[in-house]
């Protein structure tokens, strides 16, 4: 159910209540986290996962001794942009999305019920700047293939 980018703590006391933790980001329902990170775990995790809330989510679920609503809703804006009349467990770290030019918020308003990808195939060399490996989870967690050319 959750892929955690938090401490072990929060994992004790929210287990009875059914939250599952996950190593495979691309099974959870839910991304956990304090902020946004440009981790390999994190962008799978966003292109599977229904929610992404900070840890108080969590801690107020255990408290409470039930899982608590997420609390998103998205308005849609004549000007076609997105409203977030409730966000209390949602994910905010303006300083990320402002270095990453992109919303969380809206990135999760999307209609998500086609993976981003899906269809798509990506062309790589060995010498892309990055991990082979990593870059062919992330496609593939976004609905992608990857094929690799390698030089004669």
């Amino acid at each position: 159910m959750c892929i955690t980018i938090s401490g072990a703590h929060i994992q004790l006391s929210t287990q009875k209540l059914g939250v599952v933790f996950l190593e495979d980001p691309d099974k959870c329902t839910h991304l956990v986290s304090k902020g946004i990170f440009r981790t390999p775990k994190f962008v799978r995790a966003m292109c599977v996962a229904k929610f992404a809330v900070n840890p108080s989510w969590l801690e107020d679920s255990a408290e409470a001794g039930r899982l608590l609503r997420e609390s998103l809703v998205f308005i849609l804006l004549p000007t076609q942009s997105f409203l977030a009349a409730e966000e209390s467990y949602w994910i905010s770290d303006e300083e990320k999305e402002n270095r990453f030019k992109f919303s969380l918020k809206e990135v999760f308003a999307m209609n998500r019920s086609t993976p981003v990808l899906q269809d798509i195939t990506i062309y790589a060399t060995e010498h892309i700047g990055m991990d082979v490996e990593t870059l062919k989870h992330v496609v593939i967690s976004a609905g992608g293939q990857v094929s690799l050319f390698h030089h004669l």
